[in-house]
Formats: structure tokens, C-alpha cells, sequence
């Protein structure tokens, strides 16, 4: 990358890279390693109010995901499955399947409204576990306690498309979960 053209407020700038580049994107998950094969990436962008994507080799990048709303935006995105997911700072979640080369993105509403712990939040993170499960692990400020925190752990439900409280020690099976902006992991 040697520049950004933006065309939102000017006609068509031109910006080098440290200057957009560093509060342009929020973070960029990727599908799998781009040496292993066709690839995808997804972008979390302009303060988690956009989610864009493009697959290796593309020569542009195609949005996926507006929110127009002023109090929401996306907290975190992860690949689980063969699929996208991102969840809002409320609580919504949503999936984007993405495979094939010359398919569009097909949108899957998972949650569709938001929780009661929006004005007590500090951040959710989307976690895809080793054996499966979809967690959703929220930083809470916990009210009865000054300067405290709490952290809630959830676990997708896909039949009924919800996300089931479950106890840290039973969601993580002896893992540790290293949570951040940038990449995730669970280590045994």
C-alpha cells in the first residue's frame, strides 16, 4: 500500500499511509493463511461503523455492512466455520458467508436485537474455540463494585439463535482466552 484515495468529504484525496491508514481501520481478520490457498479478508473500518471485504487478489475492497445509527458500531469480528461473524456494541450478531469467487456476500441475521448491558459495556469480543463453538466474551463494568470489572462468557446457540450463558471454566475447557484488538487465541 503506498496511499489511500477517499473521496468521503474531498474529491478524490489522496492520503499516504500513516495518515489515514492509522485510525482508518479498527481491525482485519482473515479467512486462513493466503499461502494455503484462496483467501479473505474482512474489515473492521471507520470507527466499526463499516465491515468491507476482499478476497486475495482483488483489486478493491466491496462493503458488506453500514450502520447508520450513531450509538452502535461493531465491537468485534472473527472467522468460525466457514463463515464472518461480527457483533455490535448492543449485542447484535450477524454472519457473512463469503465463499466461492464470484458469489456475493450472503448476510445472515443471527441476533437481531441488542441486550441490557449496552450503557454498562466496555467491549465484547467474538472467540471461535478449537472445538467449535462461537463464544462471545463481554467486559462489563460491574456496578455493585467500584472499579471493577466483570467479564460474562457466552456460547452461540445456533438452533435457536442465542447466546446461552455458560460459565467461563465450562466454555473454555481448561484454555486461557488472550483477548485484544489485534489477533486472539486460546491456549491449552
Amino acid at each position: 500500500i503506498v496511499g489511500y484515495r477517499y473521496n468521503c468529504y474531498e474529491s478524490d484525496s489522496v492520503y499516504d499511509v500513516r495518515s489515514l491508514g492509522g485510525f482508518f481501520y479498527d481491525k482485519v481478520v482473515l479467512s486462513g493463511s493466503p499461502s494455503a490457498g484462496p483467501a479473505i479478508a474482512l474489515s473492521m473500518h471507520m470507527d466499526g461503523k463499516r465491515l468491507s471485504f476482499a478476497r486475495v487478489g482483488d483489486s478493491s475492497w466491496r462493503q458488506v455492512s453500514v450502520i447508520r445509527r450513531s450509538l452502535d458500531s461493531y465491537a468485534d469480528c472473527v472467522y468460525h466455520c466457514g463463515r464472518f461473524y461480527a457483533v455490535t456494541m448492543e449485542g447484535k450478531l450477524k454472519s457473512w458467508g463469503l465463499s466461492g469467487p464470484e458469489d456475493g456476500p450472503r448476510k445472515k441475521t443471527i441476533i437481531a436485537e441488542g441486550d441490557d448491558y449496552f450503557f454498562e459495556l466496555i467491549t465484547r469480543y467474538l472467540v471461535s474455540t478449537p472445538w467449535g463453538h462461537l463464544l462471545q466474551i463481554r467486559v462489563v463494568l460491574d456496578k455493585y463494585q467500584e472499579h471493577y470489572v466483570r467479564v460474562d462468557v457466552d456460547r452461540l446457540d445456533l438452533k435457536s439463535s442465542q447466546m446461552v450463558g455458560v460459565s467461563p471454566a465450562k466454555a473454555l475447557r481448561g484454555h486461557a482466552a488472550f483477548l485484544g484488538q489485534n489477533s486472539r487465541g486460546i491456549l491449552s
